[in-house]
């Protein structure tokens, strides 16, 4: 799942642009244990990479992730509500430079997140609208290291913990068709904003993202969709592609 977010350089505090990109793949199995409700888990794979303008430095990643979630529907106005939690392994490797030295640094990180997010399912024939509100929250550790190089340019850093929260409203709007062949066709697209914060840093964005989804033959589907954030230091673009089977 490609991202590419770009952080925008801040002349007083004379920092530097950063691109970083982030590669990944999801397995997960769901189990309905009504009609209203299901649970599952989910097993994800990642890589991720980033480097600092002007060859100022350069690092990437491997990411090891399991997660636990569930959904439930209520009510008459189709209300849903959905649950995640997620715990993550993370092994980084830092390379920066300093004049002609290359400073090299490892560490691993620990991550620990969970999401809260609840839509009101409103129908109108076959256009599905759909405003949702979610929150959640994240926490990284990351352990003490110090840079490999020479000893007067390489800096130690200190252990540290990050809890980063977010807040996001929007809505989803689906547009159903039918196939020759009788099989729906989806159409969907969101509109939303998000706020993003820690104790050091407020962001907030505008999304828009757009996809399909449709369904094949012996309980097999597809999905692919499109996202982008937009905001005032950063923006982040993504791709993500789904195939699942219903039995």
């Amino acid at each position: 799942m490609p991202t590419a977010p770009t952080t925008r350089p801040t002349i007083a505090l004379q920092t530097s642009d950063t691109q970083a990109r982030a590669y990944g793949v999801i397995t997960g199995v769901d189990k309905w244990l009504s009609p209203e409700t299901s649970i599952g888990l989910s097993l994800g794979l990642g890589r991720m990479s980033w480097n600092v303008e002007d060859g100022n430095g350069t690092g990437e990643g491997r990411v090891f992730q399991l997660g636990a979630y569930g959904h439930h529907r209520s009510g008459p106005l189709y209300l849903y509500l959905s649950a995640g939690v997620a715990g993550a392994y993370q092994d980084l490797s830092t390379d920066r430079t300093y004049s002609t030295a290359s400073l090299k640094g490892h560490l691993n990180g620990y991550n620990v997140g969970a999401r809260i997010e609840a839509d009101l399912l409103l129908p109108a024939d076959r256009t599905i609208f759909m405003p949702y509100g979610a929150v959640q929250t994240q926490w990284l550790h990351t352990p003490a290291y110090t840079e490999g190089g020479p000893a007067l340019l390489a800096m130690s850093f200190d252990e540290g913990d990050t809890i980063a929260s977010r807040t996001e409203l929007g809505l989803w709007v689906n547009q159903i068709f039918t196939l020759d062949s009788g099989k729906p066709f989806a159409l969907f697209g969101r509109v939303g904003w998000a706020h993003n914060f820690n104790d050091s840093l407020n962001i907030d964005a505008a999304m828009i993202s757009a996809g399909t989804a449709f369904e094949l033959n012996d309980g097999w589907s597809v999905a692919g969709k499109l996202e982008g954030e937009l905001g005032g230091s950063s923006q982040t673009y993504q791709a993500s592609g789904r195939i699942a089977y219903r039995w």
